[in-house]
């Protein structure tokens, strides 16, 4: 999937909880899928505009191009750059996760979640990153190794998931 860049300004479509901060130098806006998400990019961006540069990108969902795409955004961008990201939840947490590695502080980043069906697990066994559906508690069956997970309520800021292991493993002498 292929990121576009938004060129023009309409009126919000909704009234996210998370609000441009006004002390960055410029801004990227990251929204997935259509619909609220890109109300809330929209709101955002008119908000983003008046106080410096603004980039929009859109995407379908997070995969390896988008992990790819942002990567060399992020590369290319200047200290003080502001991030807001709306989406799903998976696709929200691994884009928090790669801006991480790019060096982005916690206070630059603001997110707005808007669909918690499908959540990023990280299987402790094959160290897959997965979409399932699912919740913590949940016991699903790895899409990596197709072993029989418990999802923990532990979620890594670093890798963007949450931490999946062996749910038979406390029944092991």
């Amino acid at each position: 999937m292929t990121a576009t860049a938004e060129q023009t300004l309409e009126a919000p479509t909704s009234d996210p909880a998370v609000s441009v901060d006004n002390t960055g130098t410029s801004f990227l806006i990251i929204s997935f899928g259509q619909g609220e998400n890109a109300g809330v990019a929209r709101k955002w961006l008119g908000e983003a505009a008046a106080r410096g540069p603004v980039q929009w990108l859109t995407f379908a969902l997070f995969n390896d191009d988008t992990r790819r795409q942002l990567g060399r955004v992020l590369r290319s961008s200047l200290n003080g750059l502001r991030i807001m990201v709306a989406g799903p939840q998976f696709d929200v947490l691994q884009t928090i996760a790669v801006t991480r590695k790019h060096g982005t502080l916690e206070q630059e980043i603001a997110s707005l979640i808007t669909d918690t069906a499908e959540l990023p697990i990280y299987c402790a066994h094959c160290r897959a990153t997965s979409r399932v559906r699912a919740g913590a508690g949940d016991t699903v069956a790895c899409p990596g190794c197709a072993r029989t997970l418990e999802i923990h309520p532990h979620l890594s800021g670093t890798r963007g998931s949450y931490l999946a292991s062996d749910a038979r493993a406390r029944d092991l002498p």
